[in-house]
């Protein structure tokens, strides 16, 4: 985020006078680390190009493998399903599963913040859909509120996935 040295001045005097340093960020829209880097005197930009080399957190990877094994459910049981007639038809549909469910995945694994709402929109719709099944699926209330829980509830996913 480029920052005119009026906006860097108001910051660092902010931070002086004690303010918070996630406050001062959520003000400006950066993160409490770009607060402190720029307090620090480090630029910006190179601290930006850093952060885009960082590997993922473990929240974010966790959410990523939850996504991993939730599509190999899916796309086997599309696979296995009884009524589900030719091969051209099953091949498509998991062409288009393994497509969707991997672009949600590498989404989540860069930091995409649409990829983190529609993870979270999702684990909530199988939260939802599994609790209102016929037989309840506790896999899938399980898998869908702990996707949700590793997108919202750590700071390290929500830092990054507000710094992206």
């Amino acid at each position: 985020m480029n920052l005119d040295d009026t906006a860097r001045g108001q910051i660092i005097s902010a931070y002086a006078d004690g303010q918070d340093a996630a406050e001062i960020g959520r003000r400006y829209g950066l993160t409490r680390h770009d607060v402190e880097q720029i307090v620090a005197g480090d630029n910006l930009e190179l601290s930006a190009a850093a952060a885009l080399r960082q590997p993922a957190p473990a929240p974010v990877m966790a959410a990523v493998v939850v996504v991993a094994l939730y599509s190999t459910v899916q796309l086997t049981a599309i696979v296995a399903h009884p009524y589900l007639d030719g091969p051209i038809f099953k091949l498509i549909s998991v062409a288009f599963g393994v497509l969707i469910y991997g672009s949600l995945a590498y989404g989540i694994w860069r930091g995409w913040r649409a990829a983190q709402w529609i993870g979270v929109l999702g684990g909530v719709l199988a939260v939802i859909g599994a609790a209102l099944a016929d037989q309840r699926d506790t896999l899938g209330i399980l898998g869908g509120a702990l996707l949700v829980g590793l997108l919202v509830v750590p700071e390290q996913s929500r830092e990054w996935f507000a710094r992206r």
